[in-house]
């Protein structure tokens, strides 16, 4: 809930963590790995279109229950008007032809080489439209392709081409069957919170090409950033509470409910979501580390704390406070990126309370900190010990997470950001990315409570205020103060 750029050095507030604009290396665009061309997959399964979902009979029924009051078991039935009047992926291929776009690709080019405009580029495409659509050889009509890409990310990008399920899905009545669905037709079930923050995790984080959906690279690099693109800093819970709802939480598992909303369900999502992404994180980080052999820049600097390099050289820093951040380091040494894995809460490296997450789970992690953030980090071990790390958290994930109530889910937020780890002061000393993800922590517990506690809505936004990177900022925020913020983490508690 922070701010992300627009552009370089122009910084817009909105209600997230912090995208920031860093420097790039010295003719590193003209380095940049291309997106891997996937075989003709989404020949096999093409996507069908909005035009394909739009129906009376479908979902184009007029959608004023998901978009003015709570949703109810039938508000499905809407979910293209609501898609077409009030989702933001509407844009997605839109923003392709705006000047800012021509700018970033501009300065990606090789100097002296023609570059395909930001509507025809492969790394563009794969998550500003469907991503089965970004690959040049995606359909043979190039027409229709040029018309699906201009859906941006519509139904298919979430839920995966139809074409091989579109009239069968509404016989879908129980979990088995859509499970059934997708073995046999490549349908996403994004009914389970933990693969809808994957599925969203795919773009908002990045992923590695997948061949059998026929999907390219999505990779948000360091190069990519230094061009120009806003850095991309995923909190899944706060992204999705900002969708108006096109689907009752909990009804395809549990189609006897009502439509009340299960207190509980916001924290579930900030939780699972947390390790979703930090799965899909480390999938991406072990390609990086894998296309290291091919050209692709290594170390990936985007992996690397943003402040440890753009900050302001003053004496004192709440840089130097945090634990971690500097303290064993020697120079070169740049801490992980606190925003992707399960580090940067109170006691999550030293036993996070999470089902699952154990003494080998935090081994596994501390070995991937330690390849990733060494001086000369080594390509092979980092992509070792991240597949093992993401394999980890995809078992807790699908085991262990996806059996949790929405009450479980909320008791082990609560003990996260209040635990002994929390009161011994470790919220004393956090940086600036780590507070920001506990605050997100925080908020999801606010927006469950029921009733809503109105003397409590001061201190978030206060909160919320004194962890705001100021507008046209590149450096490390320089007003956050750890005594401030730990004073109002407090309150909360």
């Amino acid at each position: 809930m922070l701010a992300r750029p627009a552009a370089v050095l122009v910084i817009l507030a909105v209600p997230a963590a912090v995208w920031l604009v860093a420097a790039g290396r010295e003719g590193a665009a003209g380095v940049v790995a291309p997106a891997a061309q996937s075989p003709r997959a989404t020949a096999a399964r093409p996507p069908v279109g909005m035009a394909g979902c739009a129906a009376a009979a479908c979902h184009g029924d007029p959608a004023g229950r998901s978009l003015t009051a709570a949703p109810d078991e039938n508000c499905w039935r809407g979910a293209f008007t609501h898609w077409r009047a009030a989702d933001p992926h509407t844009r997605a291929y839109r923003v392709l032809g705006d000047e800012s776009a021509a700018r970033i690709v501009k300065a990606l080019a090789t100097p002296g080489k023609d570059h395909p405009p930001a509507t025809e580029d492969v790394r563009c495409l794969a998550c500003h439209t469907n991503p089965t659509l970004a690959p040049d050889d995606a359909l043979t009509d190039r027409t229709r392709l040029t018309h699906l890409r201009a859906d941006g990310i519509g139904c298919e990008g979430c839920h995966g081409n139809a074409s091989a399920w579109q009239y069968t899905h509404a016989g879908w009545k129980t979990a088995d069957q859509r499970q059934a669905g997708v073995r046999d037709a490549g349908y996403i079930p994004l009914h389970d919170v933990g693969e809808r923050a994957l599925a969203c995790a795919g773009c908002h984080v990045g992923a590695p090409a997948d061949r059998e959906r026929g999907i390219p690279l999505r990779d948000m690099n360091h190069d990519m950033i230094a061009a120009g693109h806003p850095r991309l800093n995923f909190e899944f819970a706060d992204y999705q509470r900002r969708l108006p709802p096109h689907w009752l939480e909990g009804h395809t598992t549990d189609p006897g409910r009502d439509a009340a909303r299960r207190p509980g369900s916001e924290a579930k999502a900030w939780l699972v979501g947390t390790v979703a992404t930090a799965e899909a994180a480390c999938l991406l980080l072990a390609d990086r580390a894998d296309r290291e052999k091919h050209g692709a820049p290594w170390p990936e600097l985007s992996e690397g704390n943003c402040f440890a390099c753009h900050h302001a050289l003053v004496p004192e820093s709440w840089r130097g406070q945090a634990p971690g951040f500097y303290t064993g380091r020697k120079p070169g040494e740049t801490p992980w990126q606190s925003r992707w894995p399960l580090k940067g809460l109170p006691g999550a490296d030293d036993g996070f309370k999470i089902p699952g997450w154990d003494a080998a789970a935090v081994a596994d992690m501390a070995n991937l900190r330690k390849a990733v953030e060494a001086r000369r980090p080594d390509p092979v071990g980092t992509h070792h010990e991240a597949l093992k790390l993401a394999d980890r958290l995809r078992t807790i994930r699908t085991t262990r997470l996806a059996a949790l109530s929405e009450g479980e889910a909320s008791a082990i937020v609560r003990g996260i950001l209040s635990g002994p780890a929390t009161a011994d002061g470790e919220l004393n000393r956090m940086s600036w990315d780590d507070a920001g993800r506990a605050y997100h922590g925080f908020a999801a517990l606010e927006h469950d409570r029921v009733p809503p506690a109105p003397d409590r809505v001061p201190v978030v936004n206060e909160l919320r205020a004194a962890l705001l990177l100021p507008r046209k900022t590149a450096d490390s925020p320089p007003d956050y103060t750890p005594a401030r913020v730990r004073d109002l983490f407090d309150r909360l508690r």
